[in-house]
């Protein structure tokens, strides 16, 4: 089991854990968005926090709501992603956290790294997810005639 992000972001004592808690039980909202907006932390300590918790767990993420940093989409060529079915989401320090699907993750963990001067962690998302993300991002593959 990961690391709560809370206990990740050790400068929050336990009052201001207990705050952003009860508000997250109202509000639904998640943990680090709190911490951000209550002024307790910034926006990359939580992206870093988060960073650590995906190191042996990749979690399911929403893509909508996480959204695509256009910065990380340099580090992987789209002829790569599509063929390693990554899509590139956040560059965070030397860290490239990537989204694939659960079936392709064994995969993409065991390979991407020898293509990749990074570290680099996974996120998960539906294979249509994934589809829709990279014709999106990258240019359409070029057809023959």
């Amino acid at each position: 089991m990961p690391a709560k992000i809370g206990q990740l972001l050790s400068h929050l004592t336990r009052h201001d854990i207990e705050e952003i808690l009860q508000e997250q039980v109202i509000t639904g909202r998640p943990f680090g968005q709190i911490a951000v907006e209550l002024g307790l932390c910034q926006p990359q300590e939580v992206w870093t926090a988060w960073c650590k918790q995906l190191i042996d767990y990749p979690q399911e993420i929403d893509l909508d709501q996480i959204g695509i940093d256009s910065q990380a989409l340099s580090h992987v060529p789209g002829n790569v992603a599509r063929s390693m079915s990554v899509l590139p989401i956040r560059c965070i320090g030397e860290t490239l956290v990537l989204a694939t699907t659960a079936a392709n993750h064994a995969r993409a963990s065991a390979e991407i790294g020898n293509l990749l001067d990074r570290d680099v962690r996974f996120v998960l998302i539906t294979d249509q997810e994934l589809a829709d993300a990279l014709d999106e991002s990258y240019l359409p593959l070029a057809v023959s005639a």
